[in-house]
């Protein structure tokens, strides 16, 4: 009796031990809108814009990547967050890796026309996901040798603190927003391309966190 009580303790405290994973809780992390236990990905570029105000340039990423801008846009940095500074266009880095990989980029303040950028070559040639209070929601669209095409559109808003992320698996693209997946489609177009970053349209959206990850 008391060795089956004795066995018994033991296949629980097993049972604990392998949860918790040698005694740590494993947490739960939502990546893609998939919960993942801890697992770290690889970091290609990263910038939480953590430095000293500069009204004329976001100079480089933590990751030492340059940024780059499209349109005449000038980007700065205020109170540690990307802002736009004047005239509509983008911000961007170039990055060697164009498949397996995440961008994402957190919308502290939620303006009324903005993008995440993705295999940016010029503005004739590039991806968006963009989102635009005039079109009562967020798209999907490709513009390639200046021909614009949606190839996704849903009514979904963005709020203050939400993040806009996108996801390249060869000629899959995955959208999401704040981890809830928006746009799941196949397309190869612009697929070597290796501009990414994002862009305030009409000013007033603030942007934090930026980041590309490796997927594999």
């Amino acid at each position: 009796m008391v060795g089956k009580k004795y066995y018994k303790i033991l296949i629980i405290f097993f049972l604990a031990f392998a949860y918790t994973g040698c005694g740590k809780k494993i947490s739960r992390l939502e990546i893609g809108g998939i919960a993942d236990g801890e697992k770290n990905r690889r970091r290609i570029v990263s910038d939480s814009f953590n430095r000293t105000n500069n009204l004329t340039t976001l100079g480089n990423a933590e990751t030492g990547h340059l940024w780059n801008y499209t349109g005449g846009a000038v980007y700065g940095v205020q109170n540690n967050r990307a802002v736009l500074i004047s005239a509509g266009g983008g911000a961007l880095v170039q990055i060697n890796e164009t498949d397996l990989i995440a961008i994402q980029i957190e919308i502290s303040v939620s303006g009324t026309d903005f993008s995440l950028i993705f295999r940016y070559i010029s503005g004739a040639t590039h991806w968006v996901l963009q989102f635009d209070t005039s079109l009562g929601g967020l798209r999907l669209e490709k513009d390639i040798n200046g021909i614009s095409t949606v190839r996704g559109i849903t009514s979904i808003s963005i709020a203050n603190g939400d993040t806009m992320r996108i996801e390249l698996r060869g000629c899959n693209i995955q959208a999401y927003i704040s981890g809830a997946k928006i746009f799941d489609i196949i397309d190869c177009d612009a697929g070597g391309e290796t501009g990414y970053g994002f862009e305030d349209t009409a000013g007033g959206t603030v942007f934090d966190n930026f980041f590309i990850e490796a997927l594999e």
